[in-house]
């Protein structure tokens, strides 16, 4: 299930290596079993505000105190827009696999397609998107000023997702990832 800013264009230009065909997730059966990666919430929030600022030459506005203060609270485009609110009770049939630094995103993608019989070699395949060097400056200025300014909204605004974040993320303790794939 690829999902914008968690990791979708290297996933699934990776699967597409190996024959796999992207697929409505309305016109699946019920004997699939779909997965997905999942990063923090926030994170994700500020990722796809990076990106909508870049992609349509609005960084300088980042300097205006009024436009922090939206885009520091607001969904610009679909790199951000809350992942529960699209998926509605479908996101909780996913399996979401963490992206995190606590432990590799690749090792646990393998370890849940070895659980299904798949063996693919991620690492051999994965193409990753580095980037550009304003949008990671972007992005570090959001996280900057979301501090600066002691917003709260986005728990708010986010909170399906963080929930759904929350039940993803306790797997992440080396001692439990066993429990990952089951």
């Amino acid at each position: 299930m690829p999902i914008t800013k968690n990791a979708s264009t290297t996933f699934t230009m990776a699967f597409k290596t190996q024959g796999w065909q992207l697929q409505q997730l309305d016109q699946l059966g019920d004997d699939y079993h779909i997965f997905g990666h999942l990063r923090d919430p926030i994170e994700r929030h500020f990722k796809g505000t990076a990106e909508f600022l870049v992609k349509n030459n609005l960084s300088r506005m980042l300097q205006d105190p009024e436009w922090q203060k939206i885009y520091t609270h607001a969904v610009m485009d679909i790199h951000s827009y809350p992942i529960t609110w699209s998926l509605g009770s479908r996101a909780d049939k996913i399996k979401w696999i963490p992206i995190s630094k606590k432990i590799s995103t690749n090792y646990l993608t393998q370890r849940y397609l070895k659980s299904h019989q798949i063996d693919i070699n991620l690492l051999s395949v994965l193409w990753y998107e580095v980037p550009s060097i304003e949008k990671q400056q972007v992005y570090l200025e959001l996280q900057k000023l979301h501090g600066q300014l002691n917003t709260n909204h986005l728990a708010f605004f986010y909170d399906s997702d963080i929930i759904l974040w929350n039940k993803t993320v306790p797997y992440l303790d080396e001692d439990n990832i066993r429990h990952f794939v089951n």
